[in-house]
């Protein structure tokens, strides 16, 4: 277990047993802050309902909220972390204190940069850094200077990111930090990769193989030459980028790193494929497959033996709860006949022995007490499980969704918004390729959470089947398939559960895309008109209808954009009478953003949905893919 929480509460209950309110309060503000790196949400939401009422003092409740919103913002609460964070920035402005005033702006900077608003998260750091300065805090300095650089990268404003480096540089190297130096070097390594720097790049990333090994690094010492063959093969030198490719992966190999050698088989296969050496770049894309399928496997395997946990551990909860209040009426049954018990002693047996009865009363107090705080720790602990449970479920649940450089590969002008309502989510994109086809799925599970997410992932697993296993070609023919499967395994009670959902197939030879359609429809907008496409009305499940799905083929022109979205944005609440969005209005906002590059677009998307809902809470999952086509 890890003994920073248990430290942490030791130091809580030695302040409580002192009175001493301030290091009590700093340890709430220190316990919160972990629970923020480790995703507790649980503890973290408890503790701070009990720390914001009994921290009155305002220097003290402005660094309190700093941490809340750092928390939230960690979960990806990002309205609950801006208000937090604004209420902190208030305070700090109130008070004029600049400790508060850099950590909330910083934060807030954190904040939109995870939303990629970064022009607004430019404008906070800077307000962060005046603040640093103002007060000398020197640790907060190299932070800013190394967030104001990843925002100035991001927005390809590669001179002003460069420069910041540059600082954050001058303060590693006086506190001779290599372990820092390392991180320094290879995000400069990657900015100057994008820049088309390479040589700047390379010398960078050859400093780094030799301080790895001063540091006894082994994973980054292997992982730059993935670095610099990526460098080699953007630069075309592919003899260099495959030499590097080799040392890479057989480095992995030995640190049995499976997630990097995930990636690096397809950048082998790409390297390979480049150089028309196809004959070994098809042994990588076998090697990438097969590591693919086992990490799909475990995967799988995990996160069904999480949510089954999830509900064993949620019946055990329930049980304890029960116990919980049963201790609470004795309590309250043991109180009463003892308050009886000792007014009749006092006229009856004198102060002598009413004190003797007040004495027991006092011990059976302290042990129904101690019991009940035992219960209470036993009760977090199980919605920890349940919630570090979800957790490890949304990791597992996003690398099996379609990456961002696998869609860039095979759709060059793209956008996905994906917001899911919970940790996980029902809503999913998914795509592979076989052969010549490209195959894209934008569906809706029924329900969202856990459920939700249970149903994607069977859905996925089966739709790899058809397609891997099966070597179904049409997309009518897989949503039959996946239809079979799942009445098979989820509705053997009459269960009406499934996917809606497009599946899209673009056969890179013939540039022909069909597509199926269950309950969702694919919208083309070009020259200003707005055009549905047809779908089938049914699921990929149990329903009323279960005819065939029919094949569907797609005309287009040359610059016309294909949309494909689920439910959850139209259906959102908001506005000024907290109604529907609506398919209508979300169509027009379409159709008025068309001519935009995509992925302003998506920006412009995820700013009305948020301006829409204010502080309604959202509704359900958000999916909404736009193909510029042709």
């Amino acid at each position: 277990m890890d003994s920073v929480p248990v430290y942490l509460k030791q130091a809580i209950l030695q302040a409580d047993i002192e009175h001493n309110d301030s290091t009590k309060h700093a340890s709430y503000i220190d316990l919160i802050n972990y629970y923020g790196v480790t995703t507790n949400n649980v503890s973290g939401d408890s503790l701070f309902i009990i720390a914001d009422k009994e921290i009155k003092e305002p220097k003290l409740k402005g660094r309190l909220y700093v941490a809340y919103g750092y928390f939230n913002k960690e979960l990806a609460n990002y309205k609950k972390a801006q208000t937090y964070l604004l209420k902190a920035y208030q305070i700090g402005n109130d008070i004029g204190d600049l400790f508060i005033l850099c950590g909330s702006t910083l934060n807030i900077s954190r904040v939109y940069k995870a939303q990629n608003l970064f022009e607004l998260a430019i404008e906070y750091s800077e307000r962060s850094l005046e603040y640093a300065k103002k007060g000398k805090y020197y640790d907060r300095l190299e932070v800013c200077y190394n967030q104001l650089a990843s925002l100035y990268k991001a927005i390809q404003n590669y001179h002003e990111a460069e420069r910041y480096y540059f600082m954050v540089r001058d303060i590693v190297n006086s506190n001779g930090d290599k372990w820092g130096l390392i991180v320094l070097n290879n995000n400069m390594g990657n900015m100057y990769t994008s820049w088309k720097k390479f040589f700047e790049a390379e010398n960078l990333y050859k400093k780094n193989l030799v301080l790895s090994k001063e540091t006894n690094n082994d994973e980054m010492y292997y992982y730059t030459f993935f670095e610099l063959s990526n460098l080699y093969y953007l630069d075309k030198d592919y003899a260099k980028s495959k030499e590097n490719i080799t040392e890479a992966i057989k480095g992995l190999k030995h640190l049995q790193n499976n997630l990097d050698l995930h990636d690096i088989y397809w950048h082998a296969f790409r390297v390979y494929e480049a150089d028309k050496d196809y004959k070994t770049a098809l042994d990588y894309h076998k090697k990438w497959k097969t590591l693919q399928d086992t990490i799909f496997k475990m995967n799988t395997d995990k996160l069904l033996f999480e949510v089954e946990a999830k509900y064993r551990n949620k019946e055990k909860q329930r049980q304890i709860v029960d116990l919980n209040e049963q201790n609470k009426e004795q309590k309250g049954q043991i109180d009463k006949r003892n308050m009886i018990l000792g007014f009749s002693l006092v006229f009856i047996l004198a102060i002598t022995l009413s004190l003797v009865l007040l004495w027991r009363l006092h011990s059976n107090l302290k042990v129904t007490k101690q019991n009940l705080e035992i219960k209470n720790i036993q009760i977090e602990e199980q919605r920890k499980e349940i919630i570090d449970s979800i957790n490890y479920a949304k990791r597992i649940q996003y690398t099996l969704l379609a990456h961002d450089e696998f869609l860039n590969t095979h759709l060059t002008d793209n956008f996905v918004l994906f917001q899911p309502k919970d940790i996980v989510s029902g809503d999913f994109y998914w795509a592979i390729k076989k052969g010549s086809k490209f195959y894209l799925a934008v569906c809706d599970s029924t329900g969202h959470g856990v459920p939700g997410a249970f149903m994607s992932l069977l859905s996925i697993s089966f739709l790899n089947e058809a397609i891997n296993e099966r070597n179904i070609v049409n997309p009518n023919e897989i949503f039959d398939h996946v239809r079979r499967k799942l009445i098979e395994n989820v509705s053997r009670e009459g269960q009406q559960d499934g996917i809606d959902g497009v599946l899209v197939c673009i056969d890179n030879l013939t540039s022909e895309i069909t597509y199926a359609a269950a309950n969702n429809s694919i919208v083309i907008i070009s020259n200003g008109t707005t055009k549905e496409l047809p779908f089938d009305r049914m699921p990929v499940g149990l329903g009323q209808k279960q005819d065939p799905f029919q094949l569907f083929t797609l005309n287009y022109s040359k610059g016309e954009t294909m949309y494909i979205y689920t439910d959850g944005y139209a259906d959102q609440f908001g506005g000024p009478k907290g109604k529907k969005y609506k398919y209508k209005k979300l169509n027009e906002l379409l159709l008025s953003i068309n001519e935009l590059p995509l992925q302003n677009q998506k920006q412009i998307l995820f700013d009305a949905h948020l301006e829409w809902k204010k502080d309604l809470e959202q509704v359900d999952d958000i999916c909404v893919v736009g193909i510029k086509l042709g």
